[in-house]
């Protein structure tokens, strides 16, 4: 085996993505994607062992690697340390998916890790990439236009990639996109992004009709929503002012603690490392349990209700 590769994002259209530009630096080989659960690991590593007489040379993918039960991503390391080259296979290795085992971990890999971003590190660098890929274009974003895409349309990564697509080819000849424009061609999807799902949820105990469909990159924005609750609450409790709250976290707002004390101080600590746990749970059952992860995200928000109002 060249080399390995281990792609995370919580964003399957991301992941696309990086696999693409990893193809492209490797055109000489041949394509080969599978996905964990549907191929077994002995068939996946008879593959790697065996490939297909014509395609020699693979850039092999395997594809939700989350899904892999612990034996299996154990066994996979354990080959791919003992067979880390073959006579007879020259080819790259791409393990992708929103999260992996600890036993592939000590693999010698080459990693591309965006499930660590924290929101606002993501929305920066969508906006950065919506400007650059306009630029290839030769087109050149307003500000505005940027705002739009994120906050009204859509941040899935795939999702953006249409709706700029569209906006490109609308505006023809023109190098300036503003917002007007955008408006013409785009509509609103007027409902709630992850961090606004999170920040409903946690903060007000609501949602309402706008709650997108379940994304396994929820349980990110609501893990950083219960741990700076968390925080804030233990802070309360050592009998921190607000000032001092603010010097102590510094990515917080003074605005935002404004929105957030109340809660912190009548929930306590307690309420936030409770959720913490429910949310444990429900990824842990999402990533490794066959049942359906909107109704194991329907039984957390219950659960995180009930903490609530408890």
């Amino acid at each position: 085996m060249e080399t390995i590769f281990i792609v995370l994002s919580s964003f399957e259209s991301e992941r696309r993505k990086i696999i693409s530009c990893l193809s492209a630096q490797y055109p000489s080989l041949t394509l080969a994607k599978y996905e964990a659960g549907t191929l077994s690991v002995s068939a996946f590593l008879e593959v790697m062992q065996s490939p297909d007489l014509f395609s020699p040379s693979l850039l092999l993918i395997l594809d939700k690697v989350e899904l892999l039960k612990k034996e299996e991503s154990q066994l996979i390391s354990q080959f791919l340390q003992q067979k880390k080259s073959h006579p007879f296979v020259k080819s790259c290795l791409v393990l992708s998916g929103s999260s992996f085992k600890a036993s592939l971990t000590s693999l010698p890999v080459k990693k591309y890790d965006l499930t660590q971003e924290k929101p606002w590190e993501r929305l920066s660098r969508l906006k950065q990439w919506l400007q650059e890929e306009a630029k290839a274009s030769g087109k050149t974003l307003a500000p505005q236009v940027i705002n739009f895409l994120l906050e009204e349309v859509s941040q899935d990564f795939g999702q953006l990639q249409l709706e700029l697509a569209k906006l490109i080819c609308y505006v023809g000849d023109a190098s300036l996109i503003d917002l007007k424009e955008a408006k013409a061609i785009i509509t609103s999807q007027h409902s709630l992004n992850g961090w606004q799902v999170a920040e409903a949820l946690i903060w007000e105990s609501k949602i309402g009709s706008k709650e997108p469909p379940f994304e396994i990159s929820l349980i990110g924005q609501m893990r950083y929503h219960l741990q700076l609750g968390l925080q804030i609450a233990s802070l309360i409790e050592l009998k921190f002012s607000s000032s001092e709250i603010l010097m102590k976290i510094p990515s917080l707002k003074e605005k935002t603690l404004d929105k957030y004390l109340p809660v912190a101080q009548k929930k306590g600590a307690s309420f936030f490392k409770q959720g913490l746990q429910a949310l444990f749970e429900c990824e842990i059952k999402c990533k490794n349990s066959g049942i359906n992860t909107e109704i194991l995200w329907t039984r957390f928000k219950a659960c995180l209700n009930q903490l609530f109002l408890n």
